[in-house]
């Protein structure tokens, strides 16, 4: 059914025919928790869209359906909200009433994504790197995805974007796993797939605001070394025999 959110979402950018696609943005852990409740409430509960500063906190602090879990305060949610302005991706609306101003999410607008490609990248904001069936199960709460090979075509189109990639070797069938490409990703080098930009999942120059709780967690890379170190020196130790 063609509801009034997906007649906004499917909106064209306002850009020339000939003009280049824009790049897809880079943006730090706050900001993707911003975004992705943006869109995640605007297709699930269109009545309260858009949101008040006080309702995106919640929705960013709430412990279902995220990964990981955040204490945002007012002045965090504010300085994102004002950046991903500035980038083009948000905007701030006044309510009918004319009291509280209220923001939506311009990523569809900008990059020409329906609300059945922004509910995916909505998900994959929300939680992260997820399996594809992970991903059709939690994104159809926002707009249904009826088979898996209906997922894999709209992934396909979201890749020809930028906006995902595919973490799983090619060739493999099982467990394939996807992630957005909109900030630095969890999984090992050796998984990403081949012909990804590097730029793609550098890491943010900027600070995060005041008030975020991402956890920073060890480089998958320097773990595996550690590991190989530990293997080396005890079969070193084996081959010496005990100490006299």
């Amino acid at each position: 059914m063609d509801t009034a959110a997906d007649r906004v979402e499917n909106a064209p950018a306002n850009a020339p025919a000939n003009a280049p696609a824009p790049e897809v943005p880079q943006l730090h852990a706050t900001e993707r928790r911003v975004l992705g409740v943006l869109i995640e409430k605007g297709l699930t509960t269109p009545e309260y869209y858009p949101m008040t500063v006080n309702a995106l906190i919640a929705g960013c602090n709430q412990k279902n359906n995220r990964d990981p879990v955040t204490q945002l305060d007012e002045t965090a949610m504010v300085d994102t909200l004002r950046s991903l302005e500035a980038k083009g991706l948000a905007a701030s609306v006044i309510a009918d009433t004319g009291r509280v101003n209220r923001w939506r999410q311009d990523l569809g607008r900008k990059f020409e994504l329906n609300a059945v490609l922004l509910g995916i990248v909505g998900e994959l904001l929300l939680r992260g790197a997820q399996s594809e069936g992970d991903l059709r199960g939690r994104a159809s709460r926002m707009r249904p995805i009826e088979t898996l090979d209906v997922l894999r075509e709209l992934l396909a189109h979201l890749r020809g974007k930028k906006f995902v990639v595919r973490l799983s070797p090619e060739g493999s069938a099982r467990g394939v796993r996807w992630t957005h490409t909109l900030g630095p990703h969890e999984e090992p080098a050796a998984n990403q797939e081949v012909d990804s930009a590097p730029t793609l999942f550098a890491k943010p120059t900027h600070h995060e605001p005041a008030g975020t709780s991402a956890p920073v967690a060890p480089a998958p890379d320097l773990l595996a070394r550690i590991l190989a170190l530990e293997q080396r020196v005890a079969r070193l130790e084996t081959l010496s025999g005990p100490s006299s």
